[in-house]
């Protein structure tokens, strides 16, 4: 790879650092997946430049997941999209950190079609754990940080909005699913 592609890449990683960041300070689900759309199409871009094969199929098709769950409970969608992370992630795959995020997307899909709020949050947490194995294993600058500071965000989030929950509903525990 040459400097100049890898300085591009790295310039375009730190574009998705910022979309993914100000996503994850919003408490509007709708508005927090319109940021992530933007953000997963970025960061296909991102791993295409660094020849990063998992990571293009997953990022590429989290964008198409997103858009979908715009539209409603589309539920019965979820798991094709997971099947399609598998497919494609099993045809890209060329190193163990090539799985790595295609378990957070399936994981990310779970808490898109199927939680909100927290829960939805929580699955996206665990997924943004496995993004940032990965992209420390691929040399991702910009989105390991992305990822790090999406970590303390969401969890600051989770954090507020479980505080808020508990002064409307105290003693109610939260279901794992919707």
């Amino acid at each position: 790879m040459t400097i100049d592609r890898q300085i591009t890449a790295q310039i375009i990683g730190f574009a998705a650092f910022f979309f993914g960041v100000y996503a994850f300070v919003h408490k509007n689900d709708r508005y927090l997946k319109k940021l992530l759309i933007a953000q997963s199409f970025i960061l296909t871009l991102h791993f295409f430049l660094l020849g990063a094969h998992g990571a293009i199929a997953s990022t590429f098709v989290s964008g198409l997941r997103l858009v979908a769950s715009l539209f409603g409970n589309l539920r019965h969608l979820a798991p094709l999209f997971i099947i399609l992370y598998i497919v494609l992630g099993f045809i890209r795959y060329q190193h163990w950190y090539d799985a790595v995020p295609i378990l957070g997307s399936c994981v990310s899909t779970i808490g898109f079609f199927y939680c909100r709020d927290i829960k939805m949050r929580l699955c996206s947490l665990f997924s943004t754990c496995l993004w940032i194995i990965h992209n420390t294993a691929v040399g991702s600058v910009g989105p390991l940080l992305m990822e790090i500071t999406i970590f303390v965000v969401n969890l600051r989030t989770i954090l507020t909005l479980s505080k808020a929950h508990r002064k409307v509903s105290p003693g109610v525990d939260l279901p794992l699913m919707d």
